[in-house]
Order: structure tokens, then sequence, then C-alpha cells
């Protein structure tokens, strides 16, 4: 992705947070104030993002909660994706994440999935999981793989896990947990 396509994309994504994934999020979640950590100038939000993979936090009774977002226009899969190789050799999210747990180091605690109709500037639906339940369903090998398009400048490839693999998890720890939103109308 050129830095060009990489602002537009950045531009994109806060747009469609902002105008179709921000309430209906919340009312999952239980709270309404978020903040963007790319909108926040300051060099512990480029940490945030960069080192600990912290795209967003809520603002919740419970404290400040950190979230990965994933945002996918003009498709509707109910999955989760997470990047496992980049062409560059760079590290990927699921290294990061699965560092982070294993070290106690900031990592998001959960993870959302939002789909958007571009044309019709509709949220599609989306979903939340504990980034740790995620992880789990991957170590349990409930994943499938897909690469990124020949086409593409830094080829990549990712875990893709279906959010009725995660809401299916056992646990002794009263899960599963893998609420959606946005689903009134899917077509």
């Amino acid at each position: 992705m050129k830095p060009n396509d990489l602002a537009t994309s950045m531009l994109e994504s806060r747009y469609y947070f902002h105008e179709l994934i921000k309430e209906p999020l919340g009312k999952v979640l239980g709270g309404d104030r978020f903040e963007l950590i790319e909108e926040i100038d300051h060099d512990i939000a480029r940490q945030l993002d960069r080192t600990a993979g912290i795209d967003a936090w809520l603002h919740h009774h419970a404290g400040l909660i950190g979230l990965a977002l994933r945002i996918q226009y003009d498709t509707f899969y109910e999955t989760f994706t997470i990047r496992c190789h980049r062409e560059s050799g760079a590290k990927t999210e699921y290294e990061k994440r699965l560092d982070a747990f294993h070290w106690g180091a900031l990592a998001p605690t959960l993870t959302v999935q939002a789909y958007v109709g571009r044309k019709q500037n509709k949220l599609i639906g989306g979903a939340v999981a504990r980034t740790e339940d995620l992880l789990e369903c991957i170590k349990q090998g409930k994943y499938r793989m897909q690469s990124t398009g020949d086409d593409q400048i830094g080829r990549a490839s990712f875990y893709v896990v279906n959010w009725s693999d995660v809401a299916s998890l056992e646990s002794t720890e009263g899960r599963p947990w893998c609420p959606t939103f946005g689903l009134e109308n899917p077509e």
C-alpha cells in the first residue's frame, strides 16, 4: 500500500467508525465514549498503536478497555481476521498479540471486526471478541488461511476465524462471549 493509499484508508476507517460503527458498538459494550488512537497526537498514543496494537479505547464503567479494530468493505463474512505473515518479514498483529499475552504486556482486550457497505453508507454487521479467545481459537485450529492477491504490494496472510467458533469456545470462566451488532438487514 502506497503512503497516499494508507492515509486515505485511515481517513476512511475513521469516518466509518464515527458515522456507522461507534453507536451500535457502544450499545453492545455498554459505553459510548470511544477514542481512536490515530486521532491523538502524542507519543504514548503512537506507542499504543504501533507496539501494543491498540487502535482505540472505550471509556467504560469498569475502566479503559483497549480495542483492536478491523473494518472490511463491501463484503460480509461473519469472521475475524488477524494478520499472521507479512512478505516483508515484519512482525504481525498475531505475533505481537502472542508476545503481549505471554509477557503480560499491553494489548487490545477486545477485537472488533466490522463490515461496511460503501455504496449504501451502511454498517452491514460486526462482532466483538475477547482477543485472548480469538487467539485460543487459532491455537485450537479453528481457522482457515487467506492471503492477499498477487497484485497487492506487500503480500500478507491472515488467520480467518468464524464468529460462531469464538462464540462456541468451551470455558469454565462464564464464556463464550462474541456479541454481534448492526445485523438488522445483513443483505
